[in-house]
């Protein structure tokens, strides 16, 4: 059993080396980076963020922890930044690629850091962008809520009983955050362009990342009840993964020796820089 989201147990059935120099895309307070060095996973760490206040508060974390001669973070923007060649073993990301917009710059950096064998690995969401939900999701969430006793509905923040799961309007998410899953549904079709043997693995969490939100605290994993009204959730969760694909996935993409996901990247980079010169110009 995983003793952790990244616990060295999933690295090691991912195929992921341990040790060597990782570098963590839009790390946030660095909580994932220094649990890889502390665990073994990674031996070195670079951790960047465009936040200064999160990357103040991971290299305060960092040193309290004793590793910051191991583990640095450092504010760095997320846009058409670039990476030395050939200078890490692995890239990371934890939840941060679906809020990038230029997926084509952001994979030729990665494959471009990345030495010969390196790996790039991530946990992300790749379900639908600015989480437009389907309808038959919607119901399904709405269905399950009906049928749960009110104890495991109430809402943390103010008590109430769930009934469903607010959706929002593309102009919504663009007024709240421009980034949030502004290319979702792209990710892995660009990947696989780029290196086809990557595997994905899906993980579900279509209906339970909606239906649980602000009401998961309810649930008693020791109590049989509550576990029987988890199961019914987790298979809504399988129905909705076989008609939709799955949200949440892991990722782990490794970079051929001869390096031809760099110029298969570059080579859509130029396509993309194409179209938006062009797309301007209109």
């Amino acid at each position: 059993m995983p003793t952790g989201w990244w616990a060295p147990e999933v690295f090691q059935s991912l195929g992921i080396p341990t040790g060597g120099k990782w570098l963590s895309l839009g790390c946030g307070p660095g909580h994932a980076e220094i649990a890889l060095a502390r665990q073994g996973s990674a031996g070195e760490v670079l951790g960047l963020d465009p936040s200064a206040g999160s990357i103040a508060v991971a290299n305060g974390l960092a040193l309290a922890a004793g590793i910051s001669d191991r583990v640095k973070f450092v504010v760095s923007e997320m846009d058409f930044p670039r990476f030395e060649p050939n200078s890490v073993d692995v890239v990371h990301m934890n939840m941060s690629l679906h809020h990038i917009n230029d997926l084509e710059w952001i994979f030729s950096q990665i494959f471009s850091a990345l030495r010969p064998g390196g790996y790039f690995v991530a946990n992300e969401f790749v379900g639908p962008r600015r989480f437009q939900w389907s309808e038959r999701r919607q119901k399904s969430v709405a269905d399950l809520l009906a049928r749960m006793p009110d104890r495991l509905r109430r809402d943390y923040r103010d008590n109430s009983v769930k009934t469903h799961q607010p959706t929002y309007s593309v102009e919504w998410w663009l007024s709240w955050d421009p980034t949030e899953s502004v290319r979702s549904d792209d990710i892995i079709p660009l990947l696989k362009k780029i290196a086809p043997n990557a595997k994905v693995i899906p993980y579900g969490g279509n209906i339970a990342n909606l239906l649980l939100e602000n009401i998961i605290h309810n649930f008693k994993f020791g109590k049989t009840e509550d576990m029987d009204w988890m199961r019914q959730v987790w298979a809504e969760d399988d129905k909705s993964e076989a008609d939709e694909g799955s949200d949440f996935v892991y990722i782990v993409a490794q970079k051929s020796a001869d390096g031809r996901e760099t110029r298969v990247a570059e080579e859509l980079v130029a396509e993309w820089l194409t179209e938006r010169s062009a797309s301007a110009i209109k």
